[in-house]
């Protein structure tokens, strides 16, 4: 067996940590504020609403798995950079949406 660099194992966690942030977490977070104008333009109930926000989280459950599984098959650089362009597909998806 090959032993692993170790340093490669923190640039790992780095890029890993760094690709969660911004684009996971920062636009994740960013959402509650324009919530009002949202729903004002959309015509949204709070329930609409909050199925939105929330379902982004139950869908990570099953991609997570998934990835997981690519992962181990296929290296996890190439999956981190094909999940964060489709990240970056839907969320300009997301934006152009003019309904429910």
């Amino acid at each position: 067996m090959s032993k692993t660099n170790p340093s490669f194992k923190w640039y790992m966690l780095a890029l890993l940590t760094a690709t969660g942030t911004f684009v996971v977490a920062i636009p994740f977070s960013c959402m509650p504020v324009l919530f009002k104008e949202i729903s004002q333009d959309l015509n949204l109930s709070l329930v609409q609403i909050g199925t939105i926000w929330g379902i982004a989280s139950l869908a990570g459950l099953f991609v997570s798995i998934i990835a997981g599984v690519l992962g181990d098959r296929f290296g996890m650089k190439a999956i981190i950079a094909i999940c964060a362009v489709l990240v970056g597909i839907s969320g300009a998806l997301r934006g152009l949406a003019t309904s429910f």
